[in-house]
């Protein structure tokens, strides 16, 4: 049997992209797992898309928007709604709790897939972007954090960081498929990564604003991606995926609760230096 790319994912499964079909100098292909996964808190994972059997069903509003819900009993229910507009696509996410625990710290991971994107897919981080303070900051090749074997995850402008103990249970962003991560003892983590169970402050941060950018191979247009109450911006360099996240956090969701998020991703015909959008 084929070995499946991540231990714990369903090795097939129905992977309910939201895909966008652009020309910008070629074809560009973008899917969007809009979310790939409910959090309640930093490492709690209430619903994952690629290991829960989901009913997650699609359909066009009469206004020509494309919305998508779903709800798991006694967890969690989303609904969805991608607007499209002259240079890309407005997003909502509205998340229920429906499970009887309060969650402290509800967000919702969205990754944003470039690979079959060639204008912009960017392996290598050379083109990738995040804000900071001072103006907009290249990712470069050594921000990578070696989490699994080949260490393809890269972070930038992080008002909060979380332990990326991933390979047995918590999707941070998207599991690197450079190859099968180990799987650790009962109980541990993997490559010495120390358990947190809630986010701990980052030192030294410079975060202008939660917006992660491409630049197109060409160099005369950007892709621009944030939602409203992201905190960071991130994603996950591997050929297979090259994606880019900017992870709505909604925060405290009571029993019953619902919360909305908005974000976009726009695509411009300027320089990947030009002022925030949103």
């Amino acid at each position: 049997m084929i070995e499946r790319g991540f231990p714990n994912d369903l090795p097939v499964r129905p992977a309910h992209s939201l895909q966008l079909d652009w020309w910008i100098t070629q074809r560009n292909l973008i899917n969007i797992w809009l979310p790939e996964g409910v959090f309640s808190d930093a490492g709690s994972i209430e619903w994952f898309l690629l290991r829960d059997v989901t009913d997650l069903r699609w359909s066009s509003a009469k206004d020509g928007a494309w919305e998508s819900r779903f709800a798991m009993k006694d967890r969690c229910e989303v609904v969805t709604r991608t607007t499209e507009r002259k240079d890309g696509v407005d997003f909502t996410i509205r998340l229920t709790n429906r499970s009887v625990k309060t969650w402290p710290n509800a967000n919702m991971p969205v990754c944003v897939q470039l690979a079959t994107a060639p204008d912009f897919r960017d392996p290598g981080l050379q083109r990738t972007y995040h804000h900071a303070k001072d103006g907009w900051r290249k990712f470069a090749p050594t921000d990578a954090k070696p989490v699994y074997p080949g260490g393809c995850h890269f972070f930038g402008g992080m008002r909060l960081r979380a332990c990326l103990e991933s390979a047995i249970g918590v999707p941070t962003l998207v599991g690197c498929l450079s190859k099968r991560p180990p799987i650790p003892p009962k109980g541990g983590t993997p490559n010495g990564c120390k358990r947190l169970s809630k986010h701990t402050l980052s030192k030294g941060n410079d975060s202008g604003r939660a917006e992660i950018r491409a630049s197109s191979k060409c160099g005369q247009w950007h892709l621009s991606h944030s939602f409203d109450n992201a905190v960071s911006v991130g994603g996950n360099c591997h050929e297979s995926i090259c994606c880019v996240h900017a992870n709505p956090v909604v925060g405290e969701l009571k029993p019953g609760e619902t919360k909305e998020s908005r974000g976009w991703l726009h695509v411009r015909k300027e320089s990947v230096n030009a002022r925030p959008l949103g």
